[in-house]
């Protein structure tokens, strides 16, 4: 609405941004609603260029920038108006920079004006905090106006309420309260996982009464792997972890690599972890693998790796992209080996020491991650009939 208040005036000009092009174009996102309302005017939308043109020749943009340097895509721009929606799923260099776009001529009466609207959380929670919510200094021309879920009268609020019953507990506070909760501090507490024992074609699960005893071959086993190429000491981990889904929806995890690898050498090392572990499913996000390397595993000679499934990116904040292991592990459903295998420290290491910023190597926490989404997706997956055959919400039907 901000943006539309000149529309009337001749080279005025707004543009309201997106981090991504599908959070604008997805149900219920701006473009949407701008044909909405806009569709039954004098306007004339552009699909090329995202822009509304009125009769003024004053125009209304959307704009994205999902990679840092997309801000330079706007270097030649001139606007009045600008907005970002979700501010804290930006960068603070990317909103700062367009600042320098934010200019009009000399004689006009247009005010210039930068607004945002965001809930807290995602990878600029703290310049976002910083800059508007406890500032070091009071600004006359930097507002913060906080919002909460009962300021909207058309919200059916005890169904949301609800639904965040699915988040942990800081996001919750985030978005039920609008709480600027610091993102920084321990995400995981595998210390408190329940165990179960490794008894060798089978696996015991004691923190059920009675005792429950899973067959190996009868459970789905899935992979999550996060690549990383390089063996530099500085370069990512490629990371693998191999869980087990039981019939009451939780996981086992089964076994972890994480190492640095060259290219040549992942498809193999994950050949011999698949022949090991027999996955129904390897999994990973589809900003981490290449089509190149998708061709790769599915050569005759790497016959132990299943289809392997690229999920989209979940988000470009880490906290995000943990949010579906982050759940499953507070609700206790991810159980670890009574028995210390190799791996057990310091993937436990590792998943205590995550906190969500972004200078973190989390390359365990993005595997566990997506074997944690794929089992939230899963709803009519079928296998042998010896096999769990229908997964709703997490939960399996047999």
């Amino acid at each position: 609405m901000s943006a539309l208040m000149f529309a009337e005036v001749p080279e005025y000009a707004a543009i309201i941004f997106r981090r991504t092009y599908p959070e604008l174009s997805m149900p219920g996102g701006l473009l949407e609603r701008s044909h909405e309302w806009l569709k039954r005017t004098e306007a004339r939308w552009s699909g090329i260029t995202k822009t509304w043109t009125f009769p003024s020749g004053a125009t209304v943009s959307f704009g994205h920038m999902e990679n840092e340097n997309d801000r330079f895509n706007y270097k030649s721009s001139e606007f009045q108006f600008i907005g970002f929606d979700e501010l804290t799923s930006f960068t603070e260099s990317q909103y700062l920079y367009l600042f320098s776009r934010l200019r009009k001529n000399v004689d006009s009466f247009v005010p210039l004006r930068m607004r945002a609207a965001s809930n807290p959380g995602d990878i600029g929670h703290e310049w976002v905090k910083k800059r508007f919510v406890a500032p070091a200094e009071i600004s006359e021309e930097r507002r913060f106006i906080p919002s909460s879920l009962k300021d909207n009268p058309t919200l059916d609020y005890d169904e949301y309420v609800k639904s965040l019953s699915h988040l942990d507990l800081i996001t919750r506070q985030q978005l039920l309260h609008g709480k600027w909760i610091d993102v920084r501090g321990n995400r995981f507490f595998p210390s408190d996982w329940p165990r179960y024992q490794d008894i060798g074609d089978a696996f015991v699960v004691s923190t059920y009464m009675p005792r429950r005893i899973y067959r190996f071959e009868l459970l789905t086993t899935i992979i999550g792997i996060d690549i990383a190429l390089g063996k530099k000491k500085t370069s990512d981990l490629t990371s693998f972890v191999a869980a087990s889904l039981t019939p009451d929806g939780d996981l086992l995890i089964l076994d972890v690599v994480d190492e640095r690898m060259r290219l040549e050498d992942v498809a193999p090392a994950l050949n011999r972890f698949c022949e090991r572990y027999k996955p129904l499913v390897v999994v990973g996000e589809d900003d981490n693998i290449s089509f190149m390397q998708l061709a790769e595993y599915r050569r005759p000679q790497y016959r132990y790796i299943p289809e392997v499934r690229c999920l989209p990116i979940a988000s470009k904040a880490k906290i995000v992209r943990a949010q579906a292991a982050i759940i499953q592990g507070e609700n206790k459903r991810i159980f670890l080996p009574a028995d210390e295998k190799p791996w057990y420290n310091d993937f436990c290491d590792k998943l205590a020491a995550f906190t969500g910023i972004q200078e973190e190597h989390d390359d365990v926490v993005d595997a566990l991650g997506v074997i944690c989404r794929q089992v939230n997706s899963m709803r009519t997956e079928t296998r042998d009939s010896d096999g769990p055959c229908l997964v709703t919400d997490g939960k399996l039907n047999w």
